[in-house]
């Protein structure tokens, strides 16, 4: 059988996960991706020739995200910081349903100078404890191209625009106090200059606001914006929200089609047809509309907001098919 033959290895760290920004980011992107909210789930799987929860499970990428919404919601922030997502489809000779197939995040992917592909892996030494090495760990697997399902970040949204924004926004910190203003405090200092803490932490936002200008994102103004803090209209804040909405709407179709590739070759090879239905999730194109409308008036506030926290119904657009 095929079974898996890329190595489990540890997420990229670059330094990213230290900024507070970057992770408000991923987070808003992750969560956004699919909606949590009440009502009709936002996907609902069928199966033909297979139970669809043992389908599901199997579509599982991590042990704490499991199943279609969270396949959907890796993906998608993936691509929020790397050009491309690989993954790989395994399959065994399990007499287990659920384990017939699997799918798994590929790190390290390069195509060789024949067409192949293949998995570069770090020297054992650099990898942490909890990597399972063993006297076959080598410099590089070749993988099973047939198998592998390549993610890459939407058109309209270019790699090097999201590397530039996280590159930028990875370099940011919450306003921290002076030194002088902490030699103050301390009693270390008398009479410095004044030092405005709501100023300067609504000065950072507003850098924030343009890093991020072409995704969208507010950095969470309906937070932590309140009175003179704001830095955006109410107006311009929703048209903010929608087009970040947008932008996440157009991450969640390369990650459904993901979905799609890999329901495909996996019901190809274990015999069964899956169907997979998206209740009010917006599509980029659908999102447009909804922008233009807001800009033409015809989209009062109240619906605008209702739209951009995703809530069952608030968009008007029902169900869509998407496997």
């Amino acid at each position: 059988m095929d079974e898996r033959r890329s190595r489990l290895l540890p997420p990229r760290d670059d330094g990213q996960l230290s900024s507070h920004y970057w992770r408000m980011l991923s987070e808003d992107t992750y969560r956004q991706a699919v909606p949590y909210r009440s009502g009709p789930d936002a996907y609902v799987l069928t199966v033909e020739g297979a139970q669809a929860y043992d389908v599901e499970r199997a579509l599982s990428l991590s042990h704490h995200e499991l199943g279609m919404d969270n396949f959907v919601r890796h993906i998608a922030s993936g691509l929020l910081s790397q050009p491309e997502v690989w993954l790989e489809v395994w399959f065994t000779d399990s007499v287990e349903p659920e384990n017939k197939f699997g799918v798994c995040e590929v790190q390290g992917v390069k195509r060789k100078p024949n067409g192949g592909l293949a998995q570069v892996l770090p020297p054992a030494s650099e990898l942490p404890d909890w990597i399972v090495i063993d006297e076959r760990w080598e410099n590089e697997i070749d993988l099973d191209a047939a198998r592998m399902i390549r993610i890459r970040t939407p058109e309209a949204y270019p790699a090097d625009t999201l590397r530039g924004i996280m590159q930028e926004v990875s370099g940011m910190r919450i306003a921290h106090l002076p030194d002088w203003v902490t030699a103050q405090m301390d009693g270390q200092r008398t009479s410095p200059p004044r030092f405005d803490v709501a100023e300067a932490s609504r000065t950072e936002r507003l850098r924030v606001a343009q890093i991020t200008s072409p995704i969208g994102w507010t950095a969470r103004e309906w937070i932590f914006g309140s009175g003179d803090s704001r830095t955006m209209s109410e107006y311009y804040r929703r048209w903010r929200e929608l087009q970040f909405l947008h932008f996440v709407a157009s991450l969640r179709e390369r990650a459904e089609d993901a979905l799609r590739q890999t329901l495909t070759l996996a019901g190809n090879r274990c015999g069964f047809v899956a169907s997979v239905v998206a209740n009010d999730v917006c599509t980029p194109d659908e999102v447009s509309e909804i922008i233009q409308r807001f800009e033409d008036g015809d989209l009062p506030f109240e619906v605008a907001d209702e739209i951009i926290l995703q809530q069952a119904g608030a968009a008007d657009i029902g169900r869509r098919q998407v496997v």
